[in-house]
């Protein structure tokens, strides 16, 4: 994933982000099924802590999926991210 803040304040504030990925999906009729997709993000990160090396951020997101004719994947994802938390270094 890569984040831009349009504030400039790197890791805190709101942002757009971009992702990419494997998905992979099971169901009885069709097997197991992996693909590619990508997608983007909009979210909000605060960094928290005395020394503010706390991140957390929420954020949602839609993944289009690639090649998923005659597969139980859906063209489009959706990827709510409800709670990250990361160290920032």
């Amino acid at each position: 994933m890569v984040r831009w803040h349009p504030a400039q304040t790197p890791l805190d504030g709101f942002y757009l982000g971009a992702h990419a990925g494997l998905f992979s999906f099971h169901d009885y009729a069709h097997g197991a099924d992996t693909v590619p997709g990508a997608g983007l993000d909009v979210g909000r990160a605060w960094l928290v802590g005395a020394r503010r090396r706390t991140s957390i951020s929420l954020g949602f997101g839609l993944t289009r999926l690639a090649a998923v004719t005659g597969s139980a994947a859906p063209s489009v994802w959706p990827v709510p991210r409800l709670i990250n938390v990361g160290v920032a270094f």
